[in-house]
């Protein structure tokens, strides 16, 4: 079954909601007839508010919470955005309990196809189900990546969008510096909130530029500032927010921090430094900040971590009941198994424009793999969408 997230008004602020594409059903199971006339509408509506001050219509407002935690438990994504759209308790519920529900819900595999730049989709891992979604500013904009649950583009007069598919909630971010090319799809960006909820940054690691941007969004305000390595013997190929700092992976397998007051890196001493080839990403996990080493042609993957205390490179031997969902567009989180039985102590990877997902296990062996959409002609991205972003996205501790 196919949903819709479609666009709704509502107080004056833009508003999505996921919503079937078939046709509606009344609330005694049998389908609504569109062509009914304006007068049968408005009696309906009627009859509603007059039984709705009814004493046995109450109990759903009603209902404790132990049973709406049962209700929401058993829930689609579709229906539990529904959830809060009941009544007034429901609503208030729905805004204490989204965030449990999202954070034991799979990831999303988020497709979007280059040529058509009018909509996106969403793969649900778990129970295969596809969602669509039309945005109004998805028209003629570079795709950025995808970050603490925010689509990121970049229009022709270099300004940056940040478009939270599930909420609404939009930014703008002032047009780059000029530039001899414009970014392209091999440039990615991360988005972050400062935590007080009037500050956002978004940084752009452009490989073609060999430069990495941010700019701070205060309010109204806000400035690029830039970093290039040009002319450095290393290069930046990913960046992941991690305790509230930003990380950098180099192509000669050092790590840094970057630090916004200064605009640079400091790169840490580390022991154990493994040979990695350049099929490496960043991954941050609650405790761990973790660097995945593809080899694709064995079809095999490797997973360390870096143990900030001993500054050393460390071999992971095992996640737990955890697994690594790893992309090419800067959207790689770890996330447990448990509640939707995937396959722990796994690397579920998206590999740039193929419609196939590839499953590793950390003792170096493939698990498989799985299709997301069926091929067609049209190039596609694929990115990982992490529900629980949507409302809660990474933070970054302090500019310094």
């Amino acid at each position: 079954m196919e949903g819709a997230l479609q666009r709704r008004e509502r107080e004056g602020s833009s508003r999505y909601h996921l919503q079937p594409k078939q046709q509606l059903l009344s609330s005694s199971g049998t389908k609504t007839n569109e062509d009914e006339t304006y007068e049968p509408q408005k009696q309906c509506r009627k009859k509603r508010k007059k039984t709705c001050n009814d004493v046995s219509h109450r109990g759903w407002a009603d209902l404790p919470v132990e049973l709406l935690g049962i209700i929401y438990s058993t829930l689609t994504i579709v229906d539990f955005l529904n959830f809060g759209k009941v009544c007034s308790s429901w609503r208030l519920s729905f805004s204490f309990l989204k965030q449990n529900f999202m954070n034991v819900h799979a990831p999303l595999v988020m497709y979007i196809s280059s040529r058509a730049k009018k909509s996106c989709h969403f793969y649900d891992i778990s129970t295969r189900v596809k969602y669509g979604t039309k945005l109004p500013t998805f028209v003629g904009k570079i795709f950025l990546g995808c970050s603490s649950g925010y689509l990121i583009f970049q229009d022709f007069h270099k300004n940056v969008w940040v478009i939270n598919p599930l909420t609404g909630h939009k930014l703008q971010f002032p047009n780059m510096p000029q530039t001899k090319k414009p970014l392209n799809r091999s440039d990615r960006a991360i988005f972050a909130s400062f935590g007080s909820g009037s500050r956002f940054a978004l940084i752009v690691l452009s490989q073609t530029h060999e430069t990495v941007r941010y700019c701070i969004l205060r309010d109204t305000t806000a400035r690029w500032r830039y970093l290039s390595f040009a002319k450095e013997s290393w290069k930046i190929v990913d960046l992941v927010i991690f305790c509230g700092r930003v990380y950098a992976l180099t192509n000669n397998s050092r790590i840094g921090v970057f630090n916004f007051r200064t605009c640079r890196f400091r790169f840490l001493t580390l022991g154990g430094t493994p040979w990695l080839t350049t099929f490496v990403r960043l991954v941050a996990s609650k405790k761990q900040l973790l660097i995945v080493h593809f080899l694709p042609i064995i079809f095999r993957a490797k997973v360390y971590t870096i143990d900030l205390e001993r500054l050393k490179w460390v071999k992971v031997e095992d996640l737990g009941d955890e697994a690594l969902f790893v992309g090419a567009w800067m959207s790689s989180k770890s996330g447990s198994t448990t509640n939707w039985r995937g396959l722990r102590n796994s690397v579920y990877h998206l590999p740039f424009g193929s419609n196939m997902c590839n499953i590793y296990s950390l003792n170096e062996e493939s698990r498989g793999r799985f299709q997301i959409c069926e091929p067609d002609m049209t190039h596609k991205i694929y990115c990982w969408y992490f529900l629980h972003q949507a409302y809660s996205p990474d933070i970054i501790n302090d500019e310094d």
